[in-house]
């Protein structure tokens, strides 16, 4: 590892520099610094790179501050002058510090650790004086060895993988080098080394044989001895069919899980997800294509919420939320002109909340009274063919308007329905929550409504969740999703330990395909995102998982890393049922948890009157993406959902065809497919990878009316190599 040190300077020009060097700093607060990995790799080792630095990025979370070298990595080995250091530790991103104060004469200086990764590193560092200057700078970093070796190995394996894996042995002197190198393994079985010769300024390619014998986590060793020395942890998978049981909670309140694996499972291991908080999830959003009103709602309210949130707003985001806000404005002029009643109480709701500019408030006014003109002189809306649609889209008109005569309306309105909110089969936790934020309503009915809300809570599950009677629908019109009944309720519910229940089960449930949802629940999620500002985010959060009241595995989040996601993996007994607790010291609202507990179990005959699979593959060959065709047989005129857990190394190369939907992530894919009124369909895809060797399938299996109707089992895939190995492996 390479010491480093950021110096900045602010002057009264908001001068900014950026230095390297030895001096010792002086007691520094953070410094707000982002540094980026720049990938460097040869055509040929691009693939392999990729997933490479995708897993590490996984296993290894950023740092809030430069931390001290992991523990064996970055140091010569002791007794042993002459041994290299050992490179270990190869995140992507390692060093978010975004708020410092400077001394008196404008100077601050972090310090901090650059990984063990042999590339360009880009630091980006922003200022500004107490006079409102701003400036900001970049520098490029190089981390290198005179002599080092590069083996490009995968990230993950599945027992019974043999892969060829190449080392890029690289000597930048002027002199020829001779030297010896060698490949180990710890849990791997690794079989390589010897003498080689590498030219003066040049490169030279070898080849060893890496094997998946049991699973669990791997540790490789790859060392061109006196020179350098790299490790790396590789995930390995059993074959045996997955059995995997869910659940899932929030830091700080859950009880022990008394889990078990199947009684004949081969290999159990417990993964901890540690969700991000509503920081990640307004993150995410910002960076999604958001339109519209959505758009418009997330420039305006994004840097307020990002600041609550213990976020800094950087120039480059303001840049981009101030983009949101372009497009979105542009947007809310056509709907003000042409949208529905409920897309312009939605375009209000977004005006009104946002930063006031001269443009939202002269289209807010307008606006406004069109959504005026549609009040009915019982104070409801025209437009809702329900009582039970009438009353939200009423509850969220009066909440946008905010014009006290349609407040006083709507109010009565409200209390002439009291007895249909509150009945039992009439009423809802929904559409009390939407009266309740609408403001109209107070005294014992909104007693009585905020108690209907917490009524129809349901703890039942691992996250709390809301009961709702078929056909409740949003303003809009649309059914109500969980999420905007959860959103809802958390701007409702007066118990903290409530709300925090709440928001955890909002952030678990959201999606990041589909954003933050249709605009009535973008808005209700924002707000409800918002509520967690008013607690003060920790520094860390130490998360823990206990198995039978001892440690299995811990983490601690620090700084930016309490809004990202985590993942923590520990085996586990295979026999016997056990207590799981996930504790922490701290927490955040809206912080939670998912434990998966998954096992493995040997792979059985697929039922013969089950979904029935045949699969036709054209040889593979490294580097070249080959055809498969795929035949799925069942009942005539059925959906069946497929996945396939490709070997390691191979992706499907472009699309599938054939299904109706599909996805492809973490080495596999998904996707359904309709059969005809034969009961038969047929897939056509393509799969390639940069891995050459014997590797195996995970299995393919076939889901039909949630259930799991057929299957085939592991194979193996034999990868040829495209070109002869520049030397042998012994």
């Amino acid at each position: 590892m390479i010491a480093w040190v950021l110096a900045c300077s602010v002057g009264s020009e908001a001068d900014f520099k950026l230095a390297t060097g030895s001096a010792p700093p002086a007691e520094p607060e953070p410094e707000m610094v982002a540094m980026e990995e720049e990938a460097i790799a040869d055509d040929e080792d691009q693939g392999f790179r990729a997933k490479r630095n995708e897993g590490l990025a996984k296993s290894s979370p950023r740092p809030a501050s430069a931390p001290p070298p992991p523990p064996g990595s970055g140091r010569a080995a002791p007794d042993d002058d002459a041994a290299p250091a050992t490179r270990s530790w190869f995140p992507e991103t390692f060093l978010w510090a975004p708020a410092v104060v400077t001394d008196g004469d404008g100077r601050a200086a972090v310090p901090a650790v650059l990984p063990d990764s042999l590339t360009t590193w880009r630091v980006l560092g922003l200022a500004a004086s107490a006079e409102g200057a701003q400036s900001g700078a970049t520098l490029e970093i190089a981390s290198s060895l005179d002599i080092y070796a590069d083996p490009v190995a995968p990230d993950r394996l599945r027992v019974g993988d043999r892969v060829q894996v190449p080392v890029r042995l690289v000597n930048t002197t002027p002199e020829a080098l001779g030297a010896t190198w060698r490949a180990s393994g710890r849990g791997l079985q690794a079989a390589g080394g010897g003498d080689v010769a590498v030219p003066a300024g040049g490169t030279r390619v070898v080849w060893f044989d890496l094997q998946a014998a049991a699973p669990g986590a791997g540790t490789l060793r790859v060392a061109l001895e006196g020179h350098d020395a790299v490790e790396e942890t590789l995930s390995v998978t059993p074959r045996g069919m997955p059995d995997h049981q869910l659940r899932r909670g929030v830091l700080g309140s859950g009880e022990p899980l008394e889990l078990s694996a199947p009684d004949n499972a081969t290999f159990a291991r417990a993964r901890l997800v540690l969700f991000p908080g509503p920081l990640g999830v307004l993150r995410h959003a910002l960076d999604a294509r958001a339109g519209g009103t959505v758009a418009y709602a997330l420039g305006t309210r994004g840097p307020a919420l990002l600041e609550a949130l213990g976020a800094s707003v950087d120039t480059d985001r303001r840049e981009h939320l101030r983009r949101l806000e372009l497009v979105g404005i542009q947007e809310l002029t056509a709907t003000a002109s042409s949208g529905s009643l409920s897309a312009r109480i939605a375009a209000l709701e977004a005006l009104d909340g946002g930063q006031p500019g001269r443009v939202a408030e002269a289209l807010s006014v307008g606006v406004r009274e069109l959504v005026l003109a549609e009040q009915l002189p019982d104070g409801s809306w025209r437009g809702a063919e329900t009582l039970q649609g009438s009353l939200v889209l009423a509850a969220a008109a009066t909440r946008a308007v905010r014009r006290p005569e349609a407040t006083a309306a709507a109010a009565s309105f409200f209390e002439r329905q009291g007895g249909w909110l509150l009945h039992d089969d009439t009423g809802d936790a929904y559409t009390a929550a939407q009266v309740l934020r609408s403001g109209a309503v107070d005294g014992q009915l909104a007693d009585d409504l905020r108690a209907r809300v917490a009524a129809d809570l349901d703890r039942s599950g691992d996250l709390v969740q809301i009961r709702l009677p078929p056909g409740v629908v949003g303003p809009d019109g649309r059914s109500v999703s969980p999420r905007d009944a959860l959103a809802s309720a958390a701007l409702v519910v007066d118990d903290e330990s409530t709300r925090a229940e709440l928001l955890a089960a909002l952030i678990a449930s959201y999606d990041p395909a589909a954003g933050l949802g249709p605009p009535h629940e973008a808005l209700a999620v924002l707000d409800a995102l918002g509520l967690a500002g008013s607690a003060a985010r920790p520094d860390t959060i130490a998360v823990a998982l206990k198995i039978d009241g001892e440690i299995a595995t811990r983490h601690e989040l620090r700084g930016d890393a309490v809004a990202e996601v985590a993942v923590l993996e520990a085996e586990v007994p295979l026999s016997g049922s056990h207590r799981y607790e996930v504790v922490s010291d701290a927490t955040w609202p809206g912080l939670g948890w998912q434990l998966e507990l998954q096992a493995w179990t040997p792979w059985d005959a697929p039922p013969e009157d089950g979904v029935q699979l045949e699969v036709e593959r054209e040889a593979l060959t490294a580097g070249k993406p080959s055809q498969v065709r795929l035949w799925v047989s069942g009942a005539p005129n059925s959906l069946v959902s497929l996945r396939e857990e490709l070997p390691a190394g191979l992706d499907v190369v472009g699309n599938i065809d054939g299904v109706v939907r599909s996805n492809t992530t973490d080495g596999a894919w998904t996707g359904q497919v309709q059969l005809d009124g034969s009961g038969l369909a047929e897939l056509g895809y393509r799969v390639g990878g940069a891995l050459a060797g014997e590797l195996w399938s995970g299995g393919f299996t076939a889901m039909q009316d949630g259930e799991l109707s057929g299957w085939l089992p592991p194979e193996a895939f034999t990868v040829a190599r495209t070109r002869p190995r520049a030397s042998t492996s012994r």
